[in-house]
């Protein structure tokens, strides 16, 4: 059995998801969530919550933490031998998987059929293998929306639809969050709208964003434009669905609308990310970002 611990929001939980079950369908076993962060964790500034629950999962959730199950829950004796043994084998091999890097890992399917793995997987090569089910797992129907979701879709779907995706909230507020992650600034996005301008011939705008009023004050796109604030808390999800069947996307540095972009099926589709993705330089992105997606 291969079990996933799930923490942060919902776009780093469906990579952690996602990640899971690759690597629980390449060793032919089954995948559980360990989703016990999100009663251990206090965050006033940022709270989160387990957000998966929306997608149709099969996976048994535990709430139960996986990792210190297995190392505290036996005699003392016993948790100095899984140590010892522990040290002297490849990090991979290990009971306890943990993620050493940012960028993809190629160790990663040699793991133990019995792992529990601890990270981001921040890539779409760990799951790649069952893109096609992940895409279907990811994909909530269109009945489960909202009257006003069902008339933002058809005008979606009915135009030259493009997302932009504006995230300032906690990387704004919170001063540790933000030493990580900077919100992408509006050169960025001028840059991005005036290469789509460009590009298409008449470009809808559908701007999601955590701070809308900003996006009103500083996004000019010269075209239709339309402003989606409505879906708040446990309803986030739904701007995630409706960028993802936009024909186009213009990303923040986000898992968020990351997923928002890789969900979009138009083979046709430009997407438009971010190239500083961290204020520091200790993560590598060249996994993150998929081939064909422009970086500015």
């Amino acid at each position: 059995m291969i079990i996933t611990q799930l923490n942060s929001g919902l776009g780093n939980q469906m990579f952690q998801y996602a990640a899971g079950k690759s690597l629980a369908s390449f060793k032919n076993t089954e995948l559980q969530i360990d989703i016990s962060w999100y009663h251990n964790k206090i965050d006033m500034q940022t709270p989160r919550s387990y957000e998966l629950s929306v997608f149709k999962l099969n996976e048994k959730l535990n709430h139960i933490d996986a990792v210190n199950n297995y190392y505290h829950n036996g005699n003392l004796y016993l948790n100095k031998i899984i140590n010892k043994i522990e040290r002297n084998i490849p990090y991979y091999k290990r009971k306890l998987y943990s993620e050493q890097k940012f960028d993809f890992d190629t160790n990663f399917f040699k793991a133990r059929r019995d792992s529990i793995i601890s990270g981001y997987w921040q890539s779409e090569r760990y799951f790649e293998n069952i893109s096609n089910k992940i895409r279907e797992i990811f994909t909530c129907k269109n009945e489960d929306w909202g009257i006003e979701d069902q008339i933002i879709l058809k005008s979606i779907l009915s135009s030259e639809s493009v997302s932009l995706h504006i995230r300032r909230g906690d990387m704004i507020s919170n001063p540790e969050v933000a030493k990580v992650h900077n919100a992408c600034d509006l050169n960025y996005y001028n840059d991005s709208i005036s290469l789509l301008n460009s590009k298409l011939v008449t470009p809808n705008y559908y701007v999601f964003s955590d701070d809308i009023e900003w996006a009103k004050e500083n996004i000019k796109t010269f075209n239709k434009t339309t402003f989606i604030n409505h879906n708040i808390g446990n309803l986030a999800w739904l701007d995630m669905q409706l960028m993802a069947r936009c024909k186009h996307n213009i990303i923040a540095n986000s898992s968020f609308s990351w997923w928002g972009a890789w969900l979009n099926n138009n083979k046709e589709k430009i997407v438009i990310s971010p190239k500083k993705w961290f204020n520091t330089s200790n993560n590598d992105t060249k996994d993150l970002i998929p081939n064909g997606w422009i970086r500015l």
